[in-house]
């Protein structure tokens, strides 16, 4: 599983920008395999709303390139579940994390 968050550009679908982000972000060659999930990230200071973001999640598969943190990152890596606790998540993407590697799991069944 690989995580990228991104904006879309003008005509460009939601699995098209996916594929496109994540490879800037990372340097990975992905294809989307499941949707996850919609999630809002409302960033706030004091009284005001500075930004609000719609995150749309998918699981997707690594089917090439390398891993390398893109302009945006000081630093990428893989992360297995045992090693979430150890990063500063949102407690949001946290749970989306947990819920992709149950579907996967699921799938796998």
């Amino acid at each position: 599983m690989v995580a990228s968050r991104g904006r879309l550009e003008l005509g460009e679908s939601i699995e098209q920008a996916i594929v496109r982000e994540t490879r800037e972000e990372t340097g990975l060659d992905v294809e989307p395999l499941l949707f996850l999930g919609v999630y809002d990230l409302i960033d706030r200071e004091a009284d005001r709303i500075r930004y609000h973001y719609v995150l749309v999640d998918w699981i997707c598969t690594v089917s090439g390139g390398e891993l390398r943190a893109g302009d945006d990152a000081s630093d990428v890596c893989w992360a297995g579940r045992d090693d979430l606790e150890g990063y500063a998540l949102a407690d949001f993407t946290l749970d989306a994390i947990h819920k992709a590697f149950a579907m996967m799991e699921a799938e796998r069944a």
